[in-house]
């Protein structure tokens, strides 16, 4: 449709899909169905009440309510206001709440009565004030006022970084940023109005709020919506099954669960998946195999790579073809650079050559406008303005397809040895007792350099005694058989004791920090000796 390519922003959009398909289903939530008519109708009604409560252009609001559809009422509505959605999870800490709340000033937030009081207290360590609203303080029927003009470049959306590095950060994107970097999303997966997304990706994610909740109602397709809180994985194959979904994703661990937990393959048909997104976190090559042998797909999982700061996707598979790995580190490939969009490695100041491992710049229509209220953390992420500075670590090969190979910051040099996190973790996985690892450095004054530790989560609950000593010791052996050297130490702890973003990502400088601090000693299973950790 010509007139949705020339819109300029995202309620053009909305307003478009509903004046030409209204009775078209947008998405569907707890069985219950969305058409585009409605989801303006009450984005409009939503607009006019927050209106009314003197929320105007430019001001920004809050955004805490789970997956449903009031998410996208609200999401819309402020839109309207041309006022400045700021996505944030439901259930943030108040102390997390607090620095966000410092940085961009909000006039309201709207959330759940459930998950005010820990608004209340992050207002009251903040010295903040403003409007907590409930969706049914915006259901009222009021008279609707003239809304103010905009254009593609105006704020469409303040996105805080997970924090799987540093504090986490506000990442300011346009209406333009956003629609470039979904219409490229569109050119590469190839997904229009026929299709079916499923998804259960959070929707103060970028990945699950750009990639699939505003790229559905960009593509004119349906969204079938799931809770986040995807304790079997198997509601999610059996929603792909029920409504015949085309297009899914999921981090590399969504899938490794589904590994993990569903093995009754009774009921359960992805034959109609052509595309499912692997992103966010490393993507193992066993993962992909593995998923598509368990539940008889051909080449429709898609690793992907984006981040924040890039809108949300900068590379991604070609759907339909193998996947391209490196066998050595049990990584795919994760495509070439999507339509518009450029990718250089850097290494010492100058571009690398193929295969030289740098970091990864970006230059795309959908880098963002800056941190918010951060200057200098925008002067440093932004070269001449037009280069994003990734701080990840990856290589081209000599066809242009792009490998992620870690974090910048994490890398952990040892004896003057370059040791990726991920390379550790993707071998100590494959480990029968381990639920997941973490690979983090602890600096040795004696030793004179940093000391590599292995933090791995026990499958099977508190074990103990022989076979978690089997567990460590087989940890031990592996990664002296892949890498030709033996961690300092390997710890066995209780499961969720590696702390991970909303996104998923492994904090490891948090990690790495609990540890020298005590605060894992009451989660470790192995050893059972009190850590010497300069030893």
């Amino acid at each position: 449709m010509e007139e949705i390519d020339r819109a300029e922003t995202l309620v053009e959009v909305m307003q478009i899909r509903a004046d030409h398909d209204p009775g078209g289903i947008c998405l569907i939530f707890q069985d219950q169905p969305v058409t585009f008519a409605l989801l303006a109708e009450k984005a409009y009604q939503y607009a006019a009440n927050m209106h009314a409560l003197g929320i105007r252009k430019g001001d920004r609001v809050c955004l805490m309510l789970p997956t449903s559809p009031e998410f996208f009422y609200a999401f819309l509505g402020i839109l309207i206001l041309g006022a400045i959605p700021v996505t944030l999870y439901p259930i943030m800490s108040p102390q997390q709440l607090t620095s966000i709340i410092n940085n961009c000033k909000p006039v309201a937030a709207i959330a759940h009565e459930w998950v005010s009081r820990n608004i209340k207290e992050a207002q009251a360590q903040a010295a903040a004030k403003f409007e907590i609203l409930f969706p049914a303080h915006l259901e009222s029927a009021v008279v609707q006022p003239l809304f103010p003009d905009m254009s593609g470049q105006d704020i469409a959306l303040i996105q805080y970084t997970s924090g799987s590095i540093d504090d986490p950060k506000g990442v300011v994107l346009s209406h333009q940023n956003l629609l470039a970097n979904i219409r490229a999303f569109e050119q590469r997966v190839q997904v229009n109005r026929e299709d079916t997304l499923v998804s259960w990706l959070p929707l103060y994610h970028d990945m699950g709020l750009i990639g699939f909740g505003l790229g559905a109602f960009c593509f004119g397709a349906r969204l079938v919506l799931l809770p986040p809180d995807l304790k079997n994985p198997r509601t999610w194959l059996e929603a792909i099954t029920r409504y015949k979904g085309t297009v899914t994703g999921s981090p590399d661990f969504g899938y490794r669960n589904c590994l993990k937990k569903v093995h009754d393959k009774n009921g359960l048909d992805l034959s109609s998946l052509r595309v499912a997104i692997n992103g966010a976190e490393p993507i193992r090559l066993s993962t992909i195999k593995e998923f598509e042998e368990r539940f008889q797909i051909k080449n429709v999982i898609c690793p992907a790579y984006g981040l924040a700061e890039a809108t949300l996707a900068v590379a991604i598979w070609e759907p339909g073809q193998e996947v391209k790995g490196d066998s050595q580190r049990n990584t795919a490939s994760v495509g070439k650079p999507l339509p518009g969009i450029e990718i250089k490695i850097v290494r010492d100041n100058k571009q690398a050559s193929a295969n030289e491992t740098g970091e990864i710049w970006v230059k795309s229509p959908g880098n963002f406008q800056g941190y918010y209220n951060n200057p200098d953390k925008t002067q440093e992420a932004l070269y001449m303005g037009e280069w994003l500075r990734t701080g990840d670590l990856g290589y081209l090969d000599e066809q242009g397809y792009l490998f992620i190979v870690g974090r910048e910051k994490e890398v952990i040099i040892q004896a003057g040895r370059n040791m990726i996190p991920g390379d550790l973790e993707a071998i100590t996985d494959q480990v029968s007792g381990v639920r997941y690892s973490a690979a983090i450095s602890q600096y040795s004054y004696r030793a004179g350099t940093q000391r590599v530790f292995i933090i791995a989560e026990s499958q099977d609950g508190e074990v103990m005694g022989l076979k978690a000593r089997e567990i460590v010791q087989e940890i031990t052996h592996r990664i002296y058989h892949h890498q030709g050297y033996r961690p300092s130490r390997v710890i066995l702890v209780k499961k969720n004791t590696i702390p991970r973003t909303t996104s998923g990502k492994i904090q490891r400088l948090k990690l790495a920090q609990m540890l020298s601090t005590g605060q894992i000693e009451a989660q470790i299973l192995y050893p059972t000796r009190p850590l010497s950790l300069d030893k």
